[in-house]
Parts: structure tokens; C-alpha cells; sequence
């Protein structure tokens, strides 16, 4: 568990900005005066701790090669911009990155490429108008 992930007592600014903006896109909030410092302080802080918790236990680790990091949304996402920076992530990718706005359920996907850098992938069901739709829903019946 890392405990920085919820960001009330780490980060005040960023979590007052929310009470102010709610959810949107990082860009939303980086037009507020010290929003863009106030959610770059709070990743930092959650990225520095991921650090930790990976180095504390990768020797525990037989196989794997993902992270999987669950949070609250807009925070989630300046925590996935801290982390494509240092990946290398395109600045292509970074900007579409900045335009997410999470829903209910959804994530991103920073994927490490053999050669360096990575690609961000918006991971959603939204191309699903209802659950019947889904191919596999006959397998649900």
C-alpha cells in the first residue's frame, strides 16, 4: 500500500483544486494558478514512493514485468504524466496523457517499449453502447 496515492494530507493545494475543478483533464488544472506545481509536487512524492516499494520488493519478485497502480482519478493521472516523463514517453503521448479524463473503471496503460521509451493507452469500454452488445455476453447467460 502506498499511502501517498490518496492525496488529502500530501497534497492540500491539489486536493482543494479538486473540490474547485473536480473531474477533468490535467490541462483543466495546470490553467489554475499553481496547479500544475501543486499536482507535479503531489506525483513526485507518489512516484518517490513507488520507487521505494518496487526496490523493497523486486527481489521477492520470481517473474513480472507490470506495476499496476490504482487510485483516485485526475490524481491517478499526474501520478501516470510523472511516470511517461521518465519512461521518455513521447511528447505526442504526454499531451494526449494531460487530455484524459477518467470515468468509472478506466485506467492508463504505460507500456515500456524494448528499445526505450513507451505508449500510453486510455484503457475504457466507452465503444460499448451496453453490455448486450459485448460479444462475450451470450457467454454470460
Amino acid at each position: 500500500l502506498v499511502s501517498s496515492l490518496h492525496p488529502l494530507n500530501l497534497a492540500p493545494h491539489a486536493h482543494s483544486l479538486f473540490s474547485t475543478l473536480g473531474y477533468c483533464s490535467l490541462k483543466e488544472y495546470y490553467k489554475l494558478e499553481g496547479g500544475e506545481q501543486a499536482l507535479n509536487g503531489y506525483a513526485f512524492q507518489v512516484m518517490e514512493d513507488l520507487l521505494d516499494l518496487v526496490a523493497n520488493r523486486i527481489a521477492l519478485a520470481t517473474r513480472g514485468d507490470t506495476l499496476t497502480i490504482f487510485g483516485h482519478a485526475v490524481f491517478l493521472n499526474a501520478a501516470a504524466r510523472r511516470i511517461a516523463s521518465a519512461m521518455h514517453m513521447s511528447a505526442e503521448d504526454l499531451n494526449d496523457l494531460e487530455e484524459i479524463v477518467l470515468g468509472d473503471g478506466e485506467g492508463i496503460l504505460l507500456e515500456s517499449q524494448e528499445h526505450g521509451g513507451a505508449i500510453l493507452r486510455h484503457l475504457h469500454c466507452r465503444s460499448l453502447s451496453t453490455i448486450s452488445d459485448h460479444p462475450l455476453y451470450d457467454l454470460l447467460k
